[in-house]
């Protein structure tokens, strides 16, 4: 993808004013590009964070005992 077409999408993202598919075109590209701007590595790992946190799963609150 063309590096200023990204940080546009980059930008927006941050802005919060990015669709779904800009974001997963954002994480597609920072998945699959080689060689990333130095700029964009803290933004991949970010990314790669994010991702992670869709997997934890919240503790379930333990019933309350009535007295």
């Amino acid at each position: 993808m063309e590096l200023n077409k990204i940080n546009i999408l980059i930008n927006k993202y941050f802005d919060g004013e990015t669709t779904l598919s800009e974001e997963q075109t954002i994480a597609t590209y920072l998945a699959t590009e080689e060689h990333l701007p130095a700029e964009h590595i803290a933004i991949k790992v970010m990314f790669e964070a994010l991702g992670l946190l869709k997997e934890i799963k919240a503790p379930q609150p333990k019933p309350r005992k009535r007295s």
